[in-house]
Order: structure tokens, then sequence, then C-alpha cells
């Protein structure tokens, strides 16, 4: 993932399909690594733990500069939370819909890995693509809820 996402001159979008191609296909065709290095880490002993969160984090941040870059040059919208982009909730939710990937699918399925990180890869791009907002919904406002603080 490191190597695809090192290219110059890649725009936020490439990256984000880079980034969501690769760890979807991971996920797809990893699935007992992928299930047990997502729900087991935290059983790890010290220093085993942290190294893995530092690890899990700079994937997080990884994803978060890309939103962040796309968000600066236009080509990215996302929901705003207290009048903020939220960059950290949307990479999250990204990453939290990749690792599932682990939790459904099996070879054989209808879809192959491929086309698993191929729709994921259009998923993610369609979520963050600049569109008009639809009826009933302003993304520049702050989202009021009771799972989310005001």
């Amino acid at each position: 993932m490191e190597a695809s996402l090192a290219a110059p001159g890649l725009t936020p979008a490439e990256r984000l399909a880079r980034i969501t191609r690769e760890l979807a296909r991971f996920h797809a065709e990893q699935t007992d690594l992928a299930m047990l290095s997502n729900r087991e880490f935290r059983a790890l002993p010290e220093p085993q733990l942290q190294a893995i969160i530092a690890r899990r984090r700079r994937l997080r941040g990884r994803l978060e500069d890309i939103i962040t870059d796309g968000l600066a040059d236009g080509a990215f919208r996302v929901p705003a939370i207290n009048g903020k982009p939220a960059v950290t909730l949307t990479a999250m939710s990204i990453l939290n819909a990749l690792v599932h990937i682990a939790d459904w699918y099996r070879p054989g399925r209808e879809y192959s890995p491929d086309q698993v990180a191929e729709f994921y890869a259009e998923w993610a791009a369609a979520s963050l693509t600049q569109h008009e907002p639809s009826s009933g919904f302003d993304r520049t406002a702050t989202i009021s809820s009771p799972i989310l603080p005001a």
C-alpha cells in the first residue's frame, strides 16, 4: 500500500482509490488474518500493543491526509460537525467498512477480491465526491444527535 501511494503526482482521488483498493483486497484475500489482526490485537502485551496501535493510527492518518488534501483542492466534501469537516470520523467510517469485508467475504462468492476492491474504491470516491447535498441535509451544518456530542 505504501508503495502504491508513493507514486509522485497522484491526486487525492487517485490516492483514495489506491488505499481503498489495497485495504479491500487484503481483507477479501486474507479473511482469517484480517479478522484475527483486527479483533485480537488488544490482547497483545506491551509494547507490542502500542506498536500496533501506532501503526493503525498512522494508517488512519494517511487516510485523513488524503481526505484533507481532497478538501483543500475542492475534490472532496465531507459532513461538518461543529462547523468543521469531520475528517477523522469520515476516515474511521471508511476504514470500518473495509475491515468488515473479512466478516462476510469468502472465496467462491459471486465477487472476486478484485471486484470487491474496485467496488469499495468507487463507493469511497462517491461518498466524498463534490456534489450538491440532498434535500433536507445541510453538509455544513452542525450535526446534533444522541450519539455525537453537539
